[in-house]
Parts: structure tokens; C-alpha cells; sequence
């Protein structure tokens, strides 16, 4: 009897142990995967007070189309928990894939969605085939005020673009070194006079120090310097801004990139 017994144990054993050898499996939940149009590009940009600190003090996170262009920008409040989104870019482009326009949304409780509109931009290009940008046309939505940038080239080289940010309006001209990278950047007041200066130092082609000057005491106003991984792609951006002869303020931004 008990030889039957252990007989009929053994037997359901093997059965039951066959039974979950056929089951269907739990299936594991794969990794989300980068889309390939954007291995490399930029992910997030984050300030932080400090180069070791760990929490940021601004933030902003890059998404993008299918054909790997910039698609939105976000802007989020870092003292939230979940993050609370402040503002965000939505970018729109050509037939040509050229950026056409964007408009920037920024909260409003006042609103039913929660965001307005507060300022559009929209872009012209020269109709050759090297589609250099000629103009960019700023809206502010909420005064109905707007303002023109005009680029001017030589060859493809940048060399002069309006301010009309300044007030009067101004313009900005760029210098190259022998390798073609931009040395200078000179920012005129509408009276012909350099009123600041921006210097590019490099290493070969990689740049590795930017200072802006206000030309009239020659006193350095900001000075940043870059770090970059193995693929050539910037890191860390370290800046000491000067705000006033005896107040230095320091911080660092840091890119991270989908991989």
C-alpha cells in the first residue's frame, strides 16, 4: 500500500513539474529603447550651484521627431516633487527640415490648459541651396510687440546680425580664426561703439574657454570654461560671472545625452 502511495506522489510530482514546463510564461517587460535618430543628442541640461553639488537649480529636457530634430523643450520647476513643468518650446520645421517657427507656453493658472502663449518665433532663409537664416522674427504675444533679427554673411560665414534687443537697436559682428572657428564676437551700441566683447580660445577645433568683456573698463564679465567625453560632446560648463567689480557668482551647467 504505501509502495502505491509514494507511487501516486512521484506521479502527480512529475505531472504538476510537466504541467508548468508547458504553462504559458511570465513574460519580462523589455528595456525601453533609444529610437536611433536620437542616440547622441542632447537629453537634459541642468544648473547647478556648484561643480560636486547634487540637486539642480534649473533644468530643461530636450524631446524629438522622427526625423531626429528638436521637437520640444521643457522647462522644469526642480523644487517640485513630481517635477512641475514651467514652460516649454514647441518647434516646428519645413518640407526643407529647416526650423520654420516655435512658440514658447509658459504656465498661467488664469488659464483653463494651464499655459499661454507668450512669444512666437518664425525664421526666412536664403532660397539657394545653402538656406543660410536671413531673418528671425520675435512676437511677444502678450504686449503684440515684435522684433527682427537680420543675419548677415560672407561666403556661409555669420559676420553681422542686428540687436534689436538693445534699445536703440545695435548689431553684433564675428570674427574667425585661420581654422574657422569663431575667435570674437563685438556688440555695438547704435553709436558705432563697442560696449562688450566675447573671446573663444581653443583646442584645435574643440572650445575650451569663452570670456565677455565690457569694453569700456575692460572688465571681464563672464568667463566659462568646457569639459567633454570621449565623443567630443560637452559635459560640463562651468561659469564665473561677474556681476559687479567685487561680486563673483559661480555655477555649472551639466548635459547629459540619450545613449
Amino acid at each position: 500500500m504505501k509502495k502505491i502511495f509514494f507511487f501516486l506522489i512521484i506521479s502527480s510530482l512529475f505531472v504538476y513539474g510537466c504541467s508548468l514546463l508547458n504553462a504559458p510564461q511570465i513574460e519580462e517587460k523589455e528595456e525601453e529603447k533609444t529610437a536611433e535618430n536620437i542616440i547622441g543628442k542632447l537629453k537634459r541640461r541642468a544648473i547647478f550651484p556648484t561643480l560636486d553639488a547634487q540637486s539642480p537649480i534649473d533644468e530643461w529636457v530636450y524631446e524629438y521627431n522622427k526625423d531626429g530634430g528638436l521637437e520640444k523643450m521643457t522647462r522644469n520647476d526642480v523644487n517640485t516633487l513630481p517635477k512641475r513643468v514651467l514652460n516649454y518650446t514647441m518647434y516646428e520645421y519645413d518640407s526643407a527640415k529647416r526650423l520654420k517657427s516655435s512658440q514658447l507656453f509658459t504656465r498661467n493658472v488664469n488659464v483653463a490648459s494651464g499655459f499661454s502663449l507668450i512669444e512666437e518665433r518664425t525664421y526666412k532663409y536664403s532660397p539657394d541651396s545653402i538656406s543660410l537664416l536671413l531673418e528671425e522674427v520675435v512676437v511677444n504675444r502678450q504686449n503684440n510687440t515684435a522684433r527682427t533679427f537680420r543675419y548677415t554673411y560672407s561666403g556661409k560665414r555669420l559676420i553681422r546680425m542686428t540687436n534689436p534687443a538693445l534699445n536703440p537697436p545695435g548689431y553684433v559682428t564675428y570674427e574667425y580664426n585661420g581654422a574657422g572657428n569663431r575667435s570674437r564676437e563685438n556688440r555695438y551700441s547704435h553709436l558705432n561703439l563697442i560696449y562688450e566683447y566675447t573671446t573663444f580660445t581653443y583646442s584645435t577645433d574643440t572650445l575650451l574657454v569663452r570670456s565677455t568683456v565690457f569694453d569700456p573698463d575692460n572688465t571681464a564679465r563672464t568667463i566659462t570654461t568646457y569639459q567633454y567625453n570621449k565623443d567630443r560632446k560637452r559635459t560640463i560648463e562651468e561659469v564665473r560671472q561677474q556681476k559687479l567689480a567685487t561680486n563673483q557668482s559661480n555655477f555649472v551647467v551639466k548635459y547629459e545625452y540619450y545613449e
